[in-house]
């Protein structure tokens, strides 16, 4: 399917930095979820508990989507496991170089919330799955 590539940079170096400003805004998260290796996955910040300095966060996926009104299932992410998503500023890709991206799914046109490494090959104009391996 198509893919999407960024770079997931971490919001603390632009400090002052207020962590409220962040609540109902989309970022990526480092989820470790069920004893699975931890992952980088598209979420929507809930809120922020300043006892222990982690944002509450919920998948953006269909299955963990914050909707109003319903029961999510919400995790607590250090301030470092979160990052700028998407990242207007990031610098453009270097060939050979190691990203995270997004797939969109062929079959409903949706993009997927789990990033999945990838080299960068080339400019990715042109056919699907062109310019990233």
């Amino acid at each position: 399917g198509e893919q999407l590539a960024f770079y997931l940079e971490p919001l603390e170096p632009r400090l002052p930095h207020d962590p409220l400003s962040l609540i109902g805004r989309t970022a990526a998260a480092r989820l470790a979820i069920a004893g699975e290796d931890p992952q980088w996955v598209v979420v929507r910040v809930l809120g922020f508990e300043r006892a222990r300095s982690c944002y509450a966060v919920a998948d953006e996926s269909a299955d963990g989507a914050a909707v109003a009104g319903s029961r999510v299932d919400a995790h607590l992410v250090p301030l470092l496991g979160l990052a700028r998503y998407p990242d207007l500023s990031a610098r453009p890709f270097q060939m050979g170089e190691r990203v995270l991206c997004l797939w969109r799914d062929a079959e409903n046109g949706e993009l997927t919330t789990t990033f999945y490494p990838a080299t960068v090959l080339g400019e990715g104009e042109g056919e699907e799955g062109e310019g990233l391996r």
